[in-house]
């Protein structure tokens, strides 16, 4: 790694501002993400710094799904969403919606994702239709990012966590 590069990972993984979104550049440092999955962009900087984060670890999803109000929610817009990834060369997969009225279709199209990010309340993690499908959409090494509802920060969850260790332990033996 030249100095350049060394320079790029140390000022995005300590000294990138908002704060909260270093801890998601720390978690996606060394890995290969080929999907993602978001729910609640807001207005799509995240999104947008994060694939330029990717690109620059040659780690670009060939997919990006979001689960968001869009236009309904007042924050970004379809038409942005498609504009953002399409610079990037990604197929997005915009799914207007809630998180439990969206999973099925993550589900069911795209399967398992190697990054999911949750900007959501936990307590919206514990419906039942969300449960349902938490176990299709992560596998033993998926990387999931979390928001606090009341700072706003990201933090990490092991996915054994979110899932329980036994559904964890049989995602292993079938795979």
């Amino acid at each position: 790694m030249g100095l350049a590069d060394w320079w790029y990972v140390f000022q995005a993984t300590r000294l990138s501002k908002p704060a909260e979104n270093r801890v998601l550049f720390r978690a996606t440092a060394n890995r290969k993400i080929l999907s993602v999955l978001e729910t609640g962009l807001e207005d799509g900087s995240r999104c947008e710094r994060l694939l330029q984060w990717l690109k620059h670890h040659d780690s670009v999803p060939a997919r990006y799904a979001a689960i968001d109000q869009f236009e309904a929610g007042g924050g970004i817009s379809l038409k942005q969403f498609h504009s953002k990834l399409a610079a990037f060369g990604i197929k997005p997969m915009p799914i207007p919606g809630t998180l439990a009225t969206g999973l099925p279709r993550v589900a069911h199209t795209i399967g398992a994702v190697d990054l999911l990010i949750l900007n959501q309340d936990r307590d919206s993690l514990c419906e039942p239709a969300v449960q349902n499908f938490l176990p299709r959409i992560i596998h033993p090494e998926t990387v999931v990012i979390a928001t606090d509802s009341a700072t706003k920060h990201l933090y990490a969850i092991d996915p054994t966590e979110l899932l329980g260790a036994a559904t964890i332990q049989s995602l292993r033996t079938a795979a």
